[in-house]
């Protein structure tokens, strides 16, 4: 008997590219961040195990757009400056958010800046380099905490290391300084699971439907996750099976396609080739599908594809999802 893989979902640019386009987006230019302006608030943290507290002058938060705030301030010591700015999308209410994260998810990232030289750190698109707890949200001020860890930013600048943001907290004057109003239903997403034991949490989210099949997907650093589901048309458990076509994937990183964490699912053992099984074992549950939303959960064990370096079965656990549908 051999086997075949039928479906590879494809990779999104995020791993890759996102880095430069969430900086260059977070800060509605062409650079990496600057200074607030306005100020009037408390914006505080360790650096490094450094205590650092924003000037009260540059500390505030701009609201740009429906969901989408940054919180900012710099610290000026002689003739050097030290800053910190926390880029959100999708947010809607009070509550916990994952930093290392793209502006099609809830939550964002985290950047420490230098300015002399222009030096930069910035979260990785692991979905897990830290938290922002929003404890407070009205249309004049937010407030909350923060934590999480920035590697070198090197596409501006030549910085080095990690930088280690702890116990941060804000309380701070939101400025609105576009067009805002309430979230879109179908703005934002999440995705997460226990993938081979490790917890797993998708740093960008996708949703595509296409010659009848739903095919949604998470990724980050380490995993992308894809499902694709044949004949669904509404909430209910669907079984992994070859017909109609519905499977689970996890490949790895596109940085490394076919390396140490590629790949699983959605291979079938074939005979003179006619498939005669599919060789996962797992199902999906679509608790939600609306016009804005699909949400549910999903779990399998997954065989390794053929002629990869994939050792083994691969266990994906606890998956859960909650996506926006464009």
């Amino acid at each position: 008997m051999s086997g075949r893989s039928l479906w590879t979902p494809r990779r999104p640019i995020l791993a890759v590219h996102t880095a430069i386009a969430v900086g260059l987006f977070g800060c509605g230019g062409d650079t990496a961040p600057t200074s607030t302006s306005g100020g009037g608030g408390s914006f505080s943290a360790s650096i490094d195990g450094v205590a650092w507290t924003a000037d009260a002058s540059t500390a505030e938060a701009r609201h740009s757009q429906p969901g989408k705030y940054i919180l900012g301030g710099t610290k000026t010591t002689g003739t050097s400056q030290l800053g910190l700015e926390i880029d959100l999308y999708n947010i809607a209410a009070a509550g916990t958010y994952p930093l290392g994260v793209g502006d099609k998810v809830f939550g964002g990232v985290g950047w420490v800046t230098a300015a002399s030289p222009p030096t930069y750190w910035l979260t990785p698109f692991s979905g897990t380099a830290g938290t922002v707890t929003i404890t407070s949200l009205s249309d004049t001020r937010i407030t909350g905490s923060f934590s999480y860890n920035a590697p070198a930013y090197t596409v501006i600048g030549n910085a080095t290391g990690t930088k280690t943001v702890t116990g941060g907290t804000f309380d701070l004057p939101v400025k609105i300084t576009g067009t805002v109003g309430a979230v879109a239903a179908n703005a934002g997403g999440k995705m997460s699971a226990v993938v081979g034991g490790v917890p797993w949490n998708a740093a960008n989210v996708t949703y595509n439907k296409a010659s009848g099949n739903i095919q949604f997907t998470g990724d980050n650093t380490s995993y992308l996750v894809g499902i694709n589901l044949a004949s669904v048309t509404g909430t209910g458990t669907f079984n992994l099976t070859t017909s109609p076509l519905r499977i689970l994937t996890v490949s790895g990183p596109a940085t490394n396609p076919t390396g140490v964490n590629c790949c699983w699912g959605g291979t079938v053992g074939l005979v003179q080739d006619t498939i005669v099984t599919l060789k996962d074992v797992g199902s999906v549950t679509i608790s939600t599908f609306s016009a804005t939303r699909i949400a549910g959960t999903f779990g399998a064990v997954l065989a390794g594809v053929p002629n990869t370096v994939a050792n083994g079965q691969l266990v994906v656990a606890n998956g859960s999802f909650d996506i926006g549908i464009p």
